[in-house]
């Protein structure tokens, strides 16, 4: 399957050194940015690391759509990853102006290998961050629905669907990468 992920170019220096990037939570620059965010990629990886038997460190948060809210689907090329961004840009708006547009890119990313990515819309990944911060969660029993999906690696409804997915990868090797393009391909400028 095909992912699209935002990262910074260095990643490509490493993975030209070491053959891989490996992700590792504790230097990743969001938590810092947020500490809420700090037992949510907890969660997110513990989650990851049970579904999948594995002891990564970190996670490459990529992007998949969903045009049904019932089936996640990858991507077909860039312009179809540009236009479905641009049609969800109120529900990413956020992600979009933390991107450094010098020093970031987009990579389109393929995996051969089987692994459950733990697929979530990222309005949820969000809720789980600020509890009721969207009034259309009310209960703490759907906050509690969404960790229970993570817990089980399965992808469930949202209830206000974004559209945008959020997927889990372990790492990134040389052969993953399919194609790098300019992340200002997706600032939304009218």
């Amino acid at each position: 399957m095909k992912f699209w992920t935002i990262q910074n170019k260095h990643i490509k220096d490493i993975i030209e050194k070491e053959g891989v990037y490996q992700p590792d939570f504790k230097f990743s620059k969001y938590p810092k940015m947020d500490e809420k965010w700090i037992p949510v990629y907890n969660y997110v990886l513990q989650s990851f690391n049970e579904i999948n038997v594995s002891n990564y460190p970190g996670l490459i948060f990529a992007f998949a759509k969903s045009e049904d809210n019932a089936n996640v689907s990858e991507f077909d090329n860039i312009k179809d990853f540009q236009k479905f961004l641009f049609q969800k840009r109120i529900a990413i708006d956020g992600i979009i102006k933390k991107f450094d547009q010098r020093n970031d890119a987009i990579f389109e990313l393929e995996y051969q290998d089987y692994f459950n990515p733990i697929f979530i819309d990222i309005d949820d990944f969000q809720e789980i961050k600020d509890p009721h911060f969207n009034v259309f969660y009310k209960t703490n029993d759907d906050i509690l629905k969404i960790y229970g999906a993570i817990k089980a690696g399965k992808f469930r409804p949202s209830k206000l669907p974004s559209g945008i997915i959020q997927a889990h990868l372990p790492n990134i090797k040389r052969n993953n990468i399919i194609g790098e393009y300019d992340v200002n391909l997706i600032k939304f400028t009218t």
